[in-house]
This record gives structure tokens, C-alpha cells and sequence, in this order.
């Protein structure tokens, strides 16, 4: 009950200092935005959507015994899931670990459809190798086979983006004691890396 009652006096705080604005010539005085002093329930949801937003982060690096580029990727499990639930007939839900291996090759067939990898010159398929839940996001598993270390590397990554259109897929490449990054979105689909 105090965490509640904690987290409600932190909400009206916050929503009202979010209502308020500052006098130029007395910083120490505040004006109301609105005529109410108490939160109306419309800057309660606009305070709360107002960080919504669609990012993915991955990281890769290369692995010589693996001959290949891995990749761990981060997801929200709830919009991830929407996303393969628009796409099958047969509905899936997201978040129980005992369900991971039986959505390994549906988790699959998404990505190596919505990540498009080309290293030094040659077209690759990424392929699926595992995954787990952490919180409220899916971390996906993903080799990319590369005979080498590559040199250069372009990279789609279109995951979510028929969902949601403003996602954003940031990509960190660590390489030959490099770090690089790419960002897919929807103005630029393809990007790439030299190393």
C-alpha cells in the first residue's frame, strides 16, 4: 500500500510539474499550463505516452571458431509478438520460456525474411540459434556465416517495421578491435560498416 501511495503522489508530482511552466523574470515562480491545480486524466495520458517509442538495439562481433557474425538483438516481447501475430494464422504469445524452442523456427523464418546481411561483397542468411526472455524484452540469438572477419558489412534490418513504422533497429559492431554502429529505419532501410 505505501509503494501505491507512493507512486501516486510521485505521479501528481510529476504530472504537474509537466503542466507547469517557468517565468523568465522569477525562475522560483510557476504558472500553471492549465486552469486545474489537480492532474486532469488527459496530461495523465499524455504524460504517459509521452516517451513511447521503437528501438531495437543489437550488438555483433565476429567469432573465428564460429566462422561466422553474432548477433544478440533485444525486442520488446509485446511488439514483437503483435508483429508475428499480424503475419500467422495460428496466434503465438511471447514470454513463457518453456514455448522458446517451438518458436525457434518461427522466430527464424521472421528474421532471415526482414534482415537482409551482405559481407564483403556476399550475400548471407542469418539464422536463428536461440533466444530468452529478460523482463519485458526478448533477446534473440542470431549467426550470420562469414568465412573471415569481414571487411565490410550492409546491413537491413526491417524487423518491426511493418508494424510500426517509426521503429529504429541501432546495430553495434564490434571488429577487429573496432566499434561501429549502423541505424535501419524506414528513410534508410540499408546501411553499412567498414572495418
Amino acid at each position: 500500500m505505501k509503494k501505491f501511495i507512493f507512486c501516486a503522489a510521485f505521479l501528481h508530482i510529476a504530472v504537474a510539474f509537466a503542466t507547469t511552466t517557468i517565468d523568465a523574470r522569477d525562475p522560483l515562480k510557476k504558472i500553471p499550463l492549465s486552469t486545474s491545480t489537480a492532474p486532469s486524466n488527459r496530461s495523465i495520458n499524455e504524460a504517459a505516452n509521452f516517451h513511447k517509442y521503437y528501438l531495437s538495439v543489437s550488438n555483433v562481433s565476429y567469432s573465428t571458431k564460429a566462422k561466422a557474425l553474432q548477433m544478440v538483438s533485444r525486442y520488446f516481447i509485446d511488439d514483437l509478438e503483435d508483429v508475428l501475430n499480424e503475419r500467422m494464422e495460428k496466434k503465438v504469445s511471447l514470454g513463457n520460456t518453456n514455448d522458446l524452442e517451438e518458436l525457434k523456427p518461427v522466430l527464424d523464418r521472421y528474421f532471415s525474411k526482414r534482415m537482409e546481411v551482405i559481407v564483403d561483397g556476399k550475400q548471407s542468411v542469418p539464422t536463428v540459434v536461440g533466444a530468452e526472455y529478460d523482463v519485458d524484452q526478448i533477446i534473440v540469438y542470431i549467426e550470420i556465416p562469414a568465412a573471415q572477419e569481414p571487411k565490410l558489412v550492409e546491413l537491413s534490418n526491417k524487423a518491426l517495421f511493418g508494424l510500426f513504422p517509426e521503429q529504429k533497429n541501432l546495430t553495434h559492431f564490434k571488429i577487429n578491435n573496432q566499434r561501429k554502429s549502423v541505424l535501419n529505419s524506414a528513410d534508410t532501410p540499408m546501411d553499412r560498416v567498414k572495418f
